[in-house]
């Protein structure tokens, strides 16, 4: 759409995305994953494109030039002919694992459109097999010990052992340009300077300020860290035996 009809991509879409959530809290007060194309449905009808009147026709799916329709959400209301699927392009929580043979930690990452909708229960869920084969496409090895998961802005402490170094971090995202490869931010401002030096093992962050490091190394720790109502940290070293797999 963005390059068919970029009026609507610009004033429609986008505005919806920027508007609507795609995270809301449960009867439970846990955040859970929603829809914002189905948020905007509810308040104001069905999504139509852009005209002065407001009186465009309907949009019923959108396309996506990045790649084959993979995984995808569906969001086919009943009775409707035309599928209407949600396909999301970017990572949405990544699982941490270590690998006790190699002695290094594998990363795997999940995006929205892994999810899957449950009527009956009104939530979402990921089946093991879906999470086992992007286990396997991912690179973490079936033996591998699950550790914990991280979601964008949690805070992760990374130590390198063979140089006594360590240095708190804020996460960003799992990185799609290589296994185990994730983006980072500075814990204490909005973002790097140009070749800041970090530690050692990891070197400095790129000229224009993305940090972009792979995580599959020897002699690096990976530990989660929380805060607590009263500003601690905690350090989190494990965060259950099994991943998460409905929400």
């Amino acid at each position: 759409m963005y390059h068919k009809d970029p009026q609507t991509f610009e004033k429609v879409i986008e505005e919806i995305l920027r508007t609507y959530p795609s995270k809301e809290r449960n009867d439970k007060n846990k955040e859970v994953p929603c829809n914002p194309f189905e948020k905007y449905r509810q308040e104001n009808g069905p999504i139509r494109k852009y005209s002065k009147k407001g009186n465009g026709p309907e949009i019923k799916c959108l396309k996506y030039y990045d790649n084959k329709l993979g995984n995808y959400i569906d969001i086919t209301p009943d009775g409707s002919d035309n599928q209407v699927v949600l396909q999301s392009l970017k990572p949405w929580r990544t699982d941490v694992y270590f690998n006790h043979q190699t002695k290094k930690y594998e990363l795997m990452g999940l995006k929205y459109s892994d999810l899957s909708f449950e009527k009956g229960s009104g939530k979402y869920s990921i089946s093991n097999e879906k999470y086992n084969s992007i286990k396997r496409i991912e690179g973490v090895d079936e033996q591998s010990e699950f550790k914990f998961t991280l979601y964008k802005n949690d805070l992760i402490l990374i130590k390198d052992s063979e140089n006594n170094e360590q240095k708190l971090f804020r996460f960003n995202s799992r990185n799609d340009t290589a296994k185990h490869y994730v983006e980072l931010k500075p814990y204490d401002k909005a973002k790097f300077d140009g070749q800041q030096e970090l530690i050692t093992i990891l070197g400095n962050v790129a000229k224009g300020g993305q940090c972009l490091k792979g995580l599959n190394k020897s002699n690096l720790s990976i530990y989660k860290v929380k805060t607590d109502v009263l500003g601690k940290k905690h350090i989190i070293k494990k965060e259950g035996d099994e991943p998460k797999l409905k929400f």
